[in-house]
């Protein structure tokens, strides 16, 4: 028996915390998103778009939150959030990527889109199209609707604020992702299947079969990320050939998927967590434990935006790890420099020391606030320079360039 998942019949389910799991190379970190801040947002957020501002859509409240995602001199998220009257049970927001960008709310039950300028100050108009309009997504100054009681997408013109064509597609569409320019993914959560849609002819070009009730879904390269809320897996499509080359196991009831640097994160709404993968390997990199109902994702500023629906709030993680500031001292007899920072969970530490072509690594001990990492027995007579560096599971490439020098 096939299961549909519908914008009124979500599962909601909690997970006890986890404790911090040592990092290493092949097997993932466990990350508690709770040491950071939450903002309360709505009732029942479900779809967030967030940049420098953030917009999240409360599907209970019939309103969206506008979210400061980079405060001055931190750029951490605000805490507070300001409200918007939207229509009925808004679930899904997406921001303009030409030269209009505001941003566009999907209100699943008012069979409409409301469009807000890109402060989030002010609705500039309200969009009739299909029933039921789930997911969005945006190429250039057009908005992709999916609508999940219609069987359909609707092609919404941002500067016009009308429908400039109506596409259909698989049953129950859900989640929408474009490559910005010229095609359209749209999961159908009652077919088990993505439509592939050329924007510029638009018609549906392929069909691809996935996991049990597809729903979010996420680009990063040329791969696209299909979070199967049915089957408990990812099905990784490699979208010059429209084939499915992988299926990565993805937690339980996983719906929000995005990507960002190389990273794709599934929300996992059944289990309280967040899955980080590497996109080119498929390999499961970090959990992050969050708690309560993470459903809608979003990454920008530097930034995993996550929504709980069951909470009532969003959370932001960072998806770069500080800079270090570290304290440095040295020890002549042992010829050894150390660091000492303070430790963030989920990073990884680093030491080295480069004297021209020639690297010695160091190692780290971490001690509850801190991690403290040394580096012995430096050759004689040569002027080395010493780094500590940063790295998240999730993050590209390590940060921190001190160039401390020592000689001995």
């Amino acid at each position: 028996m096939k299961t549909r998942i519908t914008i009124a019949a979500l599962a909601s389910a909690a997970i006890a915390a986890t404790p911090l799991t040592a990092f290493a190379a092949t097997s993932p970190v466990t990350y508690q998103a709770t040491d950071w801040p939450a903002t309360a947002v709505g009732s029942a957020p479900k779809g967030v778009s967030a940049n420098i501002t953030g917009l999240v859509a409360n599907s209970g409240s019939g309103t969206v939150s506008v979210v400061s995602m980079c405060l001055p001199k931190s750029c951490a998220p605000s805490t507070t959030s300001t409200s918007l009257a939207v229509g009925t049970e808004p679930t899904d927001v997406a921001q303009g990527t030409g030269s209009n960008t505001s941003f566009i709310v999907t209100n699943a039950g008012s069979n409409s889109v409301s469009i807000i300028n890109s402060n989030g100050t002010s609705v500039l108009g309200t969009v009739g199209v299909g029933a039921a309009p789930s997911g969005v997504a945006t190429a250039g100054n057009t908005a992709i609707v999916a609508n999940n009681g219609s069987n359909s997408v609707s092609l919404v013109d941002l500067a016009s604020l009308s429908v400039t064509g109506t596409i259909p597609v698989g049953a129950a569409p859900w989640g929408v992702a474009t490559n910005g320019t010229s095609t359209a993914y749209v999961s159908n959560n009652g077919a088990n299947s993505v439509s592939v849609i050329n924007l510029a002819s638009r018609t549906v070009t392929a069909t691809i079969a996935v996991g049990g009730a597809p729903a979010q879904l996420a680009l990063s390269g040329t791969r696209l990320f299909v979070a199967n809320n049915a089957s408990g897996n990812v099905s990784v499509i490699d979208t010059t050939s429209n084939t499915v080359v992988d299926t990565l196991p993805a937690g339980t009831q996983p719906w929000g998927v995005t990507s960002y640097g190389g990273a794709v994160f599934v929300a996992n709404y059944g289990a309280g967590n967040v899955y980080a993968f590497d996109a080119a390997s498929g390999r499961q990199t970090a959990t992050i434990v969050t708690g309560g109902t993470p459903f809608g994702l979003s990454a920008g500023v530097n930034k995993l935006v996550i929504t709980d629906t069951s909470g009532g709030s969003m959370k932001a993680v960072p998806l770069v790890a500080p800079t270090p500031a570290p304290t440095w001292s040295s020890n002549t007899k042992k010829r050894s420099v150390t660091a000492v920072d303070p430790y963030m969970q989920g990073v990884t530490y680093a030491i080295t020391a480069t004297n021209g072509s020639t690297t010695k690594k160091g190692s780290c001990k971490i001690a509850t606030s801190k991690v403290t990492c040394t580096i012995s027995s430096l050759p004689k007579g040569k002027t080395w320079k010493l780094n500590l560096t940063t790295k998240l599971p999730w993050q590209a490439t390590a940060g921190g360039s001190q160039n401390k020098k020592y000689k001995f």
